[in-house]
């Protein structure tokens, strides 16, 4: 017999308000208006694009579903009829194993229990003598399985989501970090583009299947993405708020020296602060110089290497796993030097400040980087971008922003006037401090120095150059 209700319907809503209240106590104020928008429609089996700034509580659309389900397959006669599953199960990729292994700590605290299906993890199975396929066949040991694209074409996952008891309990399938769809697909890991066609073809169709991310914008990457997954036009349900960080200071650092350089002595000005800190570096070579240069300015004292850590795919899975956990529990631990393995998801609270060496390949790259600071809104929190000699283009900016935003807005069909009244509008009297810096040939990126009328909290530092990143997904730009 089909369900009375759906999710979406008052007595689905309030019994999922229900379940968050009493299964956890850590949201007093239960879900955010537009969490509970986006989990009812998951519930309900619908398709969803959901962009929102890191630290918005994306997580919460991928665990709170399977939370909620899984308390009415437990009591079922204290909740209305409602579509269930009686051993409820998700499916997430994710990009990292970093990532994947985050999320099943973190997941942790609520009591879901979650699998991080990678090499290591395999491996380990093996060597327990553990029939892997079949514990996720069954769907009683774990209700979310992390896993990367890549493994989606093994035999395994065929006869996984072959089988019945499967298939009748699996709810979505869900993408973390969605915007790498675009970005990595095209050339870098070329299976991204194809998961869509796995979750259309081999998940019912009663799963939902979802994207996350806190960079998609608009237009020709939204539409690349929605093919991907198979999203028509009107048929899924789109969530898009602003990834603006008021409580994050962003700052362009002219460095003294090149990067071929092994001196870098502005990294020590943030590092003498004592704040958690990560340092993206675009290599392992530069993050090789960078860490040594860290590592020879530190005092001779046995405790250096339990201050600054390295973050990169060449340490194992358990060797991250542990980093992470001594940047969030270790005072002594102060900073990490990672590569871009760090820059997509990881959720780590205690980092206060994320400097960036050399601009990445496309600004939603430099958003993600400064979104791991800033998920305590309450901190003042700093993202660094650290450029080089290649920063002369940046530097021609500053001198001749008014002519260069002339050229912009008439390359997009605009004129002047129009431009600066969208910067007006948005900065209000300190307007006149506004310039603009052509970066690498990308989109305008919005220049105000000193603009502590921007911030929601003090700037942590003055007589910097602070940077607001002009595109669509924050309201700025065009």
């Amino acid at each position: 017999m089909a369900p009375k209700y759906r999710w979406t319907d008052a007595q689905g809503r309030q019994t999922l308000r229900t379940i968050v209240k009493n299964l956890i106590p850590q949201w007093p104020y239960g879900l955010y208006s537009y969490q509970e928008e986006v989990v009812l429609r998951i519930l309900d089996g619908q398709d969803v694009l959901c962009c929102l700034n890191t630290g918005g509580g994306k997580s919460a659309m991928f665990s709170v579903p399977l939370i909620a389900l899984r308390e009415v397959a437990k009591n079922p006669d204290l909740y209305p009829n409602l579509p269930t599953r009686s051993r409820p199960v998700g499916i997430l990729i994710t990009p990292t194993i970093g990532l994947a292994a985050n999320i099943v700590s973190d997941l942790k605290k609520p009591g879901l229990p979650a699998f991080a299906y990678c090499h290591e993890t395999i491996t380990e199975s093996r060597k327990n003598g553990e029939n892997l396929v079949k514990i996720i066949q069954e769907c009683s040991t774990y209700s979310l399985i992390c896993l990367d694209p890549e493994h989606l074409r093994d035999k395994a996952w065929r006869r996984i989501t072959s089988a019945d008891t499967f298939r009748s309990n699996v709810v979505f399938g869900g993408v973390d970090e969605a915007h790498l769809i675009k970005h990595w697909g095209a050339h870098f890991r070329p299976h991204f583009k194809h998961i869509g066609a796995f979750f259309r073809g081999r998940l019912p169709s009663s799963a939902s299947v979802f994207g996350l991310s806190a960079t998609i914008q608009p237009g020709a990457d939204t539409d690349s993405i929605c093919r991907t997954l198979g999203f028509s036009r009107n048929s899924y349900y789109e969530l898009r708020l602003t990834n603006e960080r008021p409580n994050v200071q962003f700052i362009v650092q002219p460095l003294t020296h090149g990067f071929s350089s092994n001196d870098f002595p502005e990294l020590l000005d943030y590092l003498n602060q004592n704040r958690k800190t990560v340092i993206h570096c675009r290599r392992i070579e530069d993050l090789h110089r960078l860490f040594v240069y860290a590592f020879d300015s530190l005092p001779l004292e046995p405790d250096r290497l339990r201050r600054i850590k390295t973050y990169h795919s060449l340490h194992s899975f358990d060797d991250n796993a542990e980093t992470l956990r001594l940047l969030d529990e270790d005072p002594m631990c102060q900073a990490v030097f990672a590569t871009v393995a760090f820059t997509n998801g990881l959720n780590i609270r205690s980092l206060t400040d994320s400097l960036a060496y050399g601009f990445p390949s496309t600004l939603d790259l430099k958003i993600q980087e400064a979104g791991r600071v800033g998920r305590n809104p309450a901190h003042a929190l700093r993202g660094c971008l650290a450029l080089g000699i290649g920063a002369k283009r940046l530097k021609n900016g500053f001198m001749h922003g008014n002519a260069m935003l002339g050229q912009r807005a008439a390359e997009a069909g605009g004129d002047f006037a129009s431009e600066m009244g969208k910067i007006r509008s948005k900065f209000g009297e300190y307007a006149h401090k506004v310039q603009v810096g052509d970066v690498l040939d990308m989109k305008p990126i919005y220049i105000v120095k000193n603009a502590r009328s921007i911030h929601a909290l003090p700037v942590l530092l003055a007589n910097t150059i602070d940077m607001i990143l002009g595109i669509k997904c924050a309201g700025l730009g065009s």
